[in-house]
């Protein structure tokens, strides 16, 4: 009846304002879980240069462009100059398949070409590998592939710990997902209400 569909607005109506007040209180107000107590990253400073077909080298500056045909590997070097401390690579695929070799080792791949339902590219995602203290000075190389408009794309390669790289990252989209977020718990409730009033 009309009684019960007023009360039932209401207690759901008080619940998604309580979920929105605790996340937001608790953001301001709780502790930082920071597994390193530091919460910062940085950008890769070493330099790279893009190994041509031929065996040629040059010089490039990440993020960036390369020319590349679509299917075309696009390997780019450094020599790893990461301190005397073990640490964590992060760098985006964009629709591409990537691999990292240390000294011509893989040790490192990503790709879900083959594995995903719809589509035959892989999904964009935030690829992490280990380089140790031991690893000084070799060379890391990153092979991409893409059947897209994002061949030859390079993005920004971070260091450091990977919780404070996947906590900067999320930082960078907080806004992003606190919206779908809250879309989320927000197209819930209100097919939960919907479910509930047809059949009261």
């Amino acid at each position: 009846n009309k009684n019960t569909s007023i009360v039932l607005h209401i207690i759901f109506g008080f619940m998604l304002i309580a979920v929105l007040v605790f996340f937001v209180v608790g953001e301001m107000v709780m502790p930082k879980e920071d597994p390193t107590g530091s919460g910062n990253c940085a950008l890769y400073e070493g330099t790279w240069e893009r190994v041509l077909p031929d065996g040629t080298k040059e010089s490039i500056t990440l993020p960036g462009q390369c020319k590349a045909e679509r299917n075309e590997v696009v390997r780019i070097e450094t020599t790893t100059a990461v301190g005397n401390e073990d640490v964590w690579f992060c760098m985006r695929a964009s629709q591409q398949d990537m691999r990292v070799y240390l000294e011509d080792e893989l040790i490192k791949e990503y790709t879900t070409r083959d594995s995903r339902l719809f589509g035959n590219k892989s999904a964009s995602a935030y690829v992490f590998f280990r380089i140790t203290a031991e690893d000084l000075g070799k060379t890391l190389a990153i092979e991409l592939v893409s059947d897209s408009e994002y061949s030859g794309f390079l993005n920004k390669v971070y260091v450091g710990e990977k919780y404070d790289i996947a906590h900067f990252l999320i930082r960078q989209c907080v806004a992003v997902i606190g919206c779908s977020l809250y879309m989320l718990i927000l197209s819930s409730m209100v097919l939960a209400v919907g479910c509930i009033l047809r059949f009261v």
